[in-house]
């Protein structure tokens, strides 16, 4: 086990103490007689209050997920923890300062519990909507990998072949098309992302049939400059889709 994994399995044991330390103190702190409904409320409140405040070494310590996938939620959990910490003690003192019925204390608790959910749904739908985003992302971006290289392979096959030599250059220009496409969310571009794959592994296909003894090297320059510029055509049209 790691230090950080040794350090995060303490957390726990620091959060239990804490807890421990807070009820041991309200019962040092307040008399027998004066543990009434307000005294036990504030109580409950005060052990929140410390559970929040350290808690988020043990929230946030370092997981296999990426940290940046965090990031959204992290900044409203800090705002839930500043909220919370600050207006239930301003109840608390306020209820001790002119003696607050316990009722309203209490009703005002709650409300201020309810905001504190409304923050920790905010967080997790901020969460889920960072990995959604950057799933989705990693599949567009994935699809050029493919993309690129499949197009440095097709354009690296043509180089090694002699009677494809003029065609060397169009294909090194698809090559570097490819390199500087970036991902779009363009249902258009997706299609032809597909089309492209398709064409590729097409051409790979032909190369690999009609260079073998025997085929004419018209027929080959021929075939190889038709998928070519088919290939061209498409890639143009999908750069097309980047810029709209």
């Amino acid at each position: 086990m790691t230090k950080q994994g040794d350090a995060k399995g303490l957390y726990p044991l620091v959060i239990l103490a804490g807890e421990g330390l807070v009820v041991l103190g309200f019962y040092f702190i307040t008399e027998t007689t004066g543990r009434g409904p307000v005294a036990w409320l504030n109580l409950a409140v005060c052990m929140l209050i410390f559970f929040l405040d350290a808690s988020p070494p043990l929230l946030f310590a370092r997981t296999a997920a990426e940290f940046s996938d965090r990031i959204p939620s992290i900044g409203i959990l800090w705002l839930l923890r500043i909220f919370y910490t600050l207006a239930s003690i301003s109840v608390i003192l306020a209820g001790w300062r002119w003696g607050v019925a316990f009722r309203f204390q209490l009703l005002v608790q709650l409300a201020i519990f309810l905001v504190a959910g409304v923050f920790v749904l905010a967080a997790m739908f901020a969460a889920e909507h960072a990995v959604d985003v950057k799933n989705e992302e990693g599949g567009l971006l994935a699809n050029i990998d493919l993309l690129r290289n499949g197009m440095t392979s097709l354009a690296m096959q043509i180089s090694r072949l002699p009677t494809l030599s003029a065609l060397a250059k169009q294909a090194n220009r698809c090559s570097d098309d490819a390199r500087y496409m970036t991902p779009s969310r363009n249902p258009r571009a997706w299609e032809l992302e597909t089309q492209l794959l398709g064409k590729i592994r097409e051409t790979e296909a032909f190369l690999n049939n009609q260079s073998s003894p025997g085929t004419s090297e018209d027929d080959l320059r021929g075939g190889a400059a038709k998928l070519l510029e088919e290939i061209t055509f498409l890639l143009q049209d999908r750069k097309a889709c980047s810029i709209e």
